[in-house]
């Protein structure tokens, strides 16, 4: 579906539109452009736009991970696809867990180029990606009729799955004038580090246990 509804981009998972930029107000007007997709199902690729995310450190820029806390905000009103869907839509090959990014600019962006050659993602291969990353993700659900049945709880056993990778879940309200709090509160979040250090001259073993916010 080239156009489904007027006003809205083309059904795309996953769409880089701008790099990490120390520019305020390069990312205000960025923002400023993006238009909502249109899409006929309710569940999302979520899922594809993380593992881009997280897979494409040097096309986006991420800052290094053993300096940089990284935080991803996924803001969402539905549920998700997961690993196995892509085969209604006759996609059977697995996920790579790889970055694939298309090398021209569509729509102001370069667009997830395998939507319709690899399967969804299963979640514990964006988990691996997201621990490997050292990404921490926030789950931001709209608080309002809008959300789809069923979307809290299935973010809410995600983020108790993912405790490792201190995902987060909270309530967007209608103006989204509470996504500060929420990135705050995942800052907030203790990042917990034990040490075990074996030495086998004196068969001791030595444990070190350290926590930073």
């Amino acid at each position: 579906i080239g156009k489904p509804f007027k006003g809205l981009d083309i059904p795309y998972d996953y769409k880089h539109v701008l790099s990490f930029t120390d520019d305020p107000i390069e990312f205000r007007d960025k923002i400023n452009l993006q238009v909502s997709s249109g899409n006929r199902d309710v569940p999302e690729g979520t899922f594809d736009a993380l593992m881009q995310v997280a897979a494409c450190e040097q096309e986006l820029r991420w800052g290094s991970k053993n300096t940089t806390r990284r935080i991803v905000l996924i803001a969402t009103d539905g549920t998700f696809h997961m690993a196995g869907e892509g085969r209604f839509g006759g996609i059977a090959k697995p996920n790579d867990a790889k970055c694939h990014l298309s090398n021209t600019v569509v729509n102001g962006g370069r667009l997830y180029d395998k939507s319709l050659e690899l399967d969804y993602p299963t979640i514990n291969q964006v988990y691996q990606r997201l621990l490997e990353s050292r990404i921490y993700p926030i789950f931001a659900i709209f608080d309002d009729q809008k959300s789809a049945e069923g979307t809290e709880p299935a973010y809410k056993a995600i983020v108790e799955n993912w405790a490792a990778v201190g995902a987060t879940l909270g309530e967007l309200d209608k103006t989204s004038s509470n996504i500060i709090d929420l990135i705050q509160k995942s800052y907030d979040v203790s990042e917990i580090v034990l040490v075990l250090v074996y030495r086998d001259d004196n068969k001791q073993l030595s444990c070190q246990g350290y926590a930073t916010t």
